[in-house]
This record gives structure tokens, C-alpha cells and sequence, in this order.
């Protein structure tokens, strides 16, 4: 399965004490270099575990990597109770590396807290291309879990 361009599902089925990982992805890229994206949830319901911007175990590889790329600081930080800052860039400035199309810009790993339904919600997300043009993205999609 590749998780860039198979069906994705914003839903989930996570019972008490699940963990459970979620994939943040990014859609029809234009030259790539830095991105920064919020997640709100109810940390009541599920708890921060950590993030990672890629995963070597399951061959999941960081889509500013996807050309060849490094980068220069990924982070993601539960910035306070129930949000979720992420963010990461590539050094200088390289056309060559930048990648287009879609694919995975961060992994996020939670604990189910309770059996009740939940959301998690993307917010500010802002991508900004290797000409220093930044895009507000307005078209998101929330995940459940159930």
C-alpha cells in the first residue's frame, strides 16, 4: 500500500488504551521547502505520544526527502494541552530537491484515553515554497475516532 496515493481514511475504530498513529499528508505540492501545521484535539480523549517525520520500519519516507532531500528541523511539540505544532524545512534554497505531488509530512502517534468518539482537527497550516511564496491551505480534512 502506498499511503501517498491509496485511498486515505479519516476514520478510525481505537478502543481505551489503543495506540494508534496517524499520518499528516500533503496533497498536489509545488517545490516544497517548509511547512508548519497545527493539530487540535481533546487531550482528555487521547494523548500526545510524539511525532516523527518519517518511518524507516515501515518504508515511510519524509516527502521532503522524496528527491533526494534532507532536512533541517523537524519538530513536533505538544505546544499546549490538546495542540500540536509541526513543523520542518529543507536547508537553502534548491529547486532540485524540492518535491511536488503528494505524500507524508509527518506521522503522529496517540494513546486512546476513552471509549467516547473523538476528532482531531489540522489548523494554521501554512506551506511555503523554495521562492519564500507561502500558502495559507484552506482545503483540510479532520480525522474520528470511534
Amino acid at each position: 500500500m502506498d499511503i501517498r496515493t491509496d485511498s486515505i481514511e479519516n476514520s478510525v475504530v481505537a478502543y481505551k488504551n489503543d495506540i494508534i498513529w496517524v499520518a499528516v499528508i500533503a496533497s498536489e505540492v509545488y517545490n516544497l521547502d517548509t511547512y508548519q501545521v497545527e493539530i487540535e484535539f481533546d487531550d482528555g480523549l487521547i494523548q500526545f505520544l510524539g511525532g516523527y517525520e518519517d518511518s524507516q520500519y515501515n518504508g515511510i519516507e519524509n516527502l521532503l526527502k522524496i528527491n533526494g532531500g534532507e532536512t533541517l528541523s523537524f519538530k513536533a511539540v505538544e505546544h499546549k494541552p490538546g495542540l500540536i505544532n509541526i513543523a520542518n524545512s529543507m536547508p537553502g534554497i534548491n529547486e532540485k530537491f524540492a518535491p511536488e505531488g503528494s505524500g507524508v509530512i509527518a506521522i503522529i502517534q496517540f494513546k486512546v484515553l476513552s471509549e467516547h468518539p473523538t476528532s482531531m482537527a489540522l489548523r494554521n497550516v501554512n506551506f511555503l515554497d523554495v521562492n519564500n511564496v507561502r500558502d495559507q491551505i484552506r482545503k483540510l480534512s479532520d480525522g474520528t475516532i470511534n
